[in-house]
């Protein structure tokens, strides 16, 4: 293995990205029709006009969304990972699960695949995000419009920030690529988080001056992110540094847009759900992965409570049991919910019957008749009630909500605005109103709320264990993940890229 910014380089040089953008097979080409693909290009050719440029861009969301590949950065890795590091879920296979248990254990080891294979996806995205602005911003073509090199551009730069944000959560002090000159990239170090904040603040406001107000550019599909959805990442963004009155205004944006609503939850993961800001869609013509990861990774194939009841004695019979589900993932979800996160659900909590489901287990010994939750967010193909979920929420108007939530709690100024916007999530999971009132007991309140809304998505609750100072609490629950240190909060850089850069330094603990 190499560094990856040589590596993205050597693998994926810009001719060959721009060569990919011209394909007629990648996740988002029904937004454009584009040209069959030529034997040889230039960076002005693919950029000389709106059609090549936005399939270029299109080559970058198929990159992120329609690979073949379980389980990258972006195809489920991201959310699997940050759920097993925190206590959201659990490998069924336990131990014998060689590539995710670690995580879960909270003993990942710098020559980690699953750990090599995340950073290597996420410089990849980068690296193309930066042909593409560089691309546009080096067309002099007259073809190309200026609305096109706008929206390009500024989507390049959402994407940018929004891979640079999670992969600094993840490891801490990242390079920050912002170039695909290897001559600039080759011996970068790690810079410094506020060095990655400032940056990733800077794409976002490039981003949302770049934006659309709209969707009419996706045909009023939210598969390309639009300026809302970049002041909701940056609101986050603004969170995560403790700029309270930043973050609450940038939410505000959102919230107050009314092209945006808290959905039934029977609709919030669905494709045409208005709580959406930013999602990718899945196109699976030809392929052989015809479902999302998310539903792979924590639905079983075959679910009991829509499952005939002449089905139901392959879940009751020990013997049957044991012979279907050895093949996890059939009877059995691969990554079940922990009990931790189950019980938090207060009685009348409507989010853990519709966003989550259960199977029961065969009363005899070593099962006891134990109930399995797992969650039931997106649909696979095996439903038996509806087509599989291929739209993947990326970010949805619940968070902005509770991130302003938090904006004003922590700033004491407007608890009684904190509480309301805690509460228009608690009505529509069907809860009562909160009866936190003080600063302390809202910001609680608001973390207990982020835990059961955000469950299952994105890292979430992985990041907000860390930001809060609780991860050392969770771990304590789990003898498996003993003995806890500190330098368990950051992974470490994959061994891979430290032999070959030796401008990068490992993280302290390991």
């Amino acid at each position: 293995m190499i560094h990856p910014i040589k590596y993205i380089h050597k693998k994926y040089s810009l001719k060959t990205w721009l060569l990919l953008a011209l394909l007629p097979a990648v996740s988002c080409s029904k937004l454009i029709e584009i040209d069959p693909p030529i034997n040889s290009i230039s960076t002005t050719q693919v950029f000389q006009n709106d059609a090549k440029a936005n399939a270029a861009l299109a080559a970058l969301y198929g990159e992120m969304i329609n690979t073949e590949t379980e389980n990258t950065f972006v195809f489920g890795g991201l959310t699997l990972l940050g759920g097993l590091l925190a206590d959201e879920c659990f490998p069924s296979a336990g131990t014998g699960d060689l590539l995710n248990s670690p995580f879960y254990l909270n003993k990942v080891l710098p020559r980690s695949d699953r750990l090599s294979a995340i950073w290597n996806d996420a410089y990849r995205y980068i690296y193309i995000a930066n042909s593409l602005i560089e691309g546009v911003e080096g067309s002099a073509s007259p073809h190309l419009s200026d609305t096109t090199r706008r929206q390009v551009v500024g989507e390049a730069k959402f994407v940018r920030a929004w891979v640079h944000f999670n992969l600094a959560n993840l490891f801490g002090p990242v390079p920050l690529v912002l170039t695909t000159d290897v001559t600039k990239t080759r011996y970068l170090s790690r810079a410094g988080m506020p060095q990655v904040y400032a940056q990733l603040e800077a794409d976002l406001k490039d981003a949302w001056n770049l934006l659309q107000p709209d969707y009419h550019f996706s045909g009023g599909a939210r598969i390309r992110p639009n300026r809302d959805a970049a002041a909701a990442l940056l609101a986050r963004v603004y969170l995560y540094q403790g700029r309270w009155a930043e973050a609450e205004a940038e939410a505000g944006k959102v919230i107050g847009n009314a092209a945006y609503v808290l959905e039934p939850l029977t609709k919030t993961f669905r494709e045409t759900s208005r709580e959406t800001l930013w999602s990718l869609k899945r196109n699976v013509a030809g392929q052989n992965i015809d479902y999302l990861m998310d539903a792979f990774n924590f639905s079983p194939k075959y679910r009991f409570s829509i499952m005939p009841p002449d089905a139901h004695m392959l879940w009751y019979d020990k013997d049957m049991f044991e012979m279907i589900s050895a093949e996890l993932g059939m009877l059995v979800p691969m990554f079940q919910l922990s009990p931790e996160l189950t019980g938090a659900f207060e009685p009348d909590d409507r989010r853990k019957t519709v966003w989550m489901d259960s199977i029961p287990r065969p009363e005899a010994a070593p099962y006891n008749g134990k109930t399995t939750y797992f969650s039931a967010k997106y649909n696979s193909t095996f439903t038996l009630v509806e087509p599989a979920d291929l739209g993947q929420c990326m970010i949805r108007l619940a968070e902005v909500y509770l991130i302003r939530a938090e904006a004003r709690a922590q700033q004491g100024t407007n608890l009684s605005g904190a509480a309301a916007d805690l509460d228009a999530i608690r009505e529509r999971a069907g809860l009562e109103h909160t009866t936190a009132s003080s600063k302390p007991a809202l910001l609680d309140a608001i973390l207990r709320e982020r835990r059961v809304e955000l469950f299952a998505e994105w890292g979430h609750r992985w990041f907000d264990l860390k930001r809060a100072g609780k991860a050392a609490d969770m771990a304590a629950l789990y003898p498996d993940k003993q003995p806890w240190s500190d330098s368990k909060l950051l992974l470490p850089i994959p061994a891979a890229e430290l032999e070959t850069a030796p401008s990068l330094y490992q993280n302290p603990g390991y």
